[in-house]
């Protein structure tokens, strides 16, 4: 129809300014205050210190983004790629949560009023603050950023080989 075709076409053109300019996007992502609450050298430009010293510190950009646990799912990410990025450009697009609590379709479908908001920046703007269910497994009124989850051991490097020997 012609209204898909519409909409596919502003997803497309949405998508290419993304990649054109990501860090513009990903601005939108970082909680200012929270982020110089906890780190307060980054008191002049929370932006600056976010990207020239807290990625690579492997700092979080605001409560909710779980920088370890989406290290731990893509370990194709170098100390100095920003994780944050990476979820906006192509982790949201294939289907990674930014927090393994966070389920944006399930977000979507239990908030209407999200619209055509993105879900997790909805989340972070307004649905933290209401106490808004981000999950089945989350019960309204709890506060994800509280959970971290524990990781197995990292997946072996490519090339890695693991040899047992039965004696």
């Amino acid at each position: 129809s012609a209204r898909a075709w519409v909409t596919q076409k502003r997803h497309r053109m949405r998508t290419r300014e993304l990649r054109r300019d990501p860090q513009r996007y990903a601005r939108a992502y970082l909680d200012a205050a929270w982020y110089r609450a906890r780190h307060p050298d980054a008191s002049a430009d929370a932006w600056r210190h976010y990207r020239s010293v807290g990625v690579p510190a492997g700092l979080a950009p605001n409560p909710v983004f779980d920088v370890a646990t989406y290290r731990y799912d893509h370990p194709e990410l170098g100390p100095q790629d920003d994780p944050l990025e990476h979820w906006l450009v192509e982790g949201r697009f294939s289907g990674d949560p930014p927090h393994p609590l966070f389920d944006a379709v399930w977000y979507r479908r239990a908030h209407p009023d999200v619209g055509r908001t993105e879900p997790y920046l909805h989340y972070l703007t307004v649905g933290r603050a209401q106490g808004r269910a981000t999950s089945a497994a989350v019960d309204a009124g709890q506060d994800i950023a509280a959970a971290r989850p524990r990781l197995p051991a990292p997946p072996a490097q490519a090339g890695d080989v693991t040899v047992t020997i039965i004696v």
